[in-house]
């Protein structure tokens, strides 16, 4: 893979890999022609795109000869219409691999009028096995110095095994953090009112020691759920960002954000200014969509990769209903039976999208599940903020 961030791969970067003779390795192929459309072509290149996400990820490069995998020549590809091109290599991508690969970048690099060269960065999938379904496939590729190869049964076997060992720690990692907070082992003083947690875990932190620029912390805006303002500190733990409390008193929130890249935010959904015991649903979600807007685009700024899985919980909540006014007037609903309330889990395969309507739209319909689930508590039959289609509405 080359030390460049994709987007900033220049011609001169490409021609410096021949200058210099840079030999194909684990993490990096070159092919003189992009894929063409026929079956075998389709195949050989999801075969080439899954066994880098398999392995240690990597860049595929399209347009140079090459000759005993050593770089000779930018010849470059005739391309007409090089959005077309790069949608078509998407979607190849995206329709011929399960479970999807959720970080490929394309860039393509151009070489003159009609020729560019494509690159092709697939990072390491955690994931992983990917397998190739194209025409009713099922194979597992992976990469060695010398290129990829068919994964055997007992290394499909270990890889398996691995994949669920990683979401069994997940898993235990979130309910040693909930046996914590219902103990009232916070990191800071904390006041007694109803609450709601959520726990934001990528896949890599089953390995991730610390980011290398985990220190930028102190310098982003990250808020607590249900907070108007925030204090930065680190801890032992990680950073710590809170919202403080009245005349130094408990606080009413914080975001963990632990050196493994998880992040825990846990904040109080009522204060002493509320009349009445309500769980105000369209605020609240409105929060949770919020705080994982912010708390993605802090993973997305220390280079953590996707996937990451998201948990939620109410702690506290029992006899919280609706309230009597709003969209809610005249509902007949039952208050929460129980002091302690598991959303369900969902997967985040994306996060950190530029454009801040699409990305509320992924989001509203990644947490649909919990948000209905959010709805049910109080006795309503789903969220209202999503329409008889699930498009969210509001």
């Amino acid at each position: 893979m080359l030390p460049v961030d994709i987007n900033n791969i220049r011609i001169e970067d490409l021609q410096h890999l021949i200058d210099e003779s840079f030999l194909e390795m684990k993490t990096l192929e070159y092919k003189r022609d992009l894929p063409g459309n026929s079956d075998g072509d389709k195949k050989e290149f999801l075969s080439d795109v899954s066994s880098f996400a398999n392995s240690n990820g990597g860049d595929l490069i399209y347009g140079i000869r090459e000759e005993d995998h050593f770089p000779k020549e930018l010849v470059g590809v005739v391309v007409s219409d090089v959005d077309e091109e790069t949608r078509r290599l998407d979607g190849i991508i995206r329709d011929g691999i399960r479970p999807r690969i959720p970080n490929v970048s394309i860039n393509p690099i151009k070489i003159s009028d009609d020729k560019f060269a494509f690159v092709i960065r697939i990072h390491k999938s955690w994931l992983n096995p990917h397998m190739v379904t194209f025409r009713g496939g099922s194979k597992f590729f992976a990469r060695a110095s010398n290129g990829k190869y068919q994964l055997d049964v007992d290394e499909l076997r270990s890889a398996f095994t691995l994949s669920e060992s990683k979401i069994t720690r997940i898993k235990e990692f979130v309910q040693t953090r909930l046996s914590e907070i219902l103990s009232n082992n916070y990191p800071l003083p904390m006041n007694d009112y109803p609450k709601i947690s959520m726990h934001i875990v990528p896949l890599s932190s089953i390995e991730l020691q610390m980011p290398d620029n985990f220190n930028v912390l102190n310098t982003i805006a990250i808020f607590p759920l249900c907070s108007a303002g925030a204090n930065p500190a680190y801890t032992a733990d990680g950073f710590l960002s809170y919202s403080p409390g009245q005349e130094n008193g408990p606080s009413k929130g914080y975001v963990l954000v632990f050196r493994n890249g998880s992040i825990e935010a846990v904040s109080s959904i009522l204060s002493e200014y509320d009349k009445e015991p309500v769980l105000a649903l369209p605020y609240l979600e409105n929060q949770i969509l919020g705080g994982i807007k912010n708390y993605t685009k802090i993973m997305k700024i220390l280079n953590i990769e996707p996937p990451a899985y998201i948990f939620i919980h109410l702690i506290g909540v029992k006899g919280l209903g609706l309230p009597r006014s709003g969209p809610y007037f005249g509902i007949r609903s039952i208050p929460i039976q129980r002091d302690f309330i598991t959303l369900p889990s969902v997967e985040l395969l994306i996060y950190g999208i530029e454009d801040d309507d699409d990305e509320c739209e992924y989001l509203a319909s990644t947490v649909k599940l919990p948000f209905d689930a959010l709805a049910n508590a109080v006795g309503l039959p789903r969220s209202m903020s999503y329409d008889d289609n699930g498009n969210w509405i509001r």
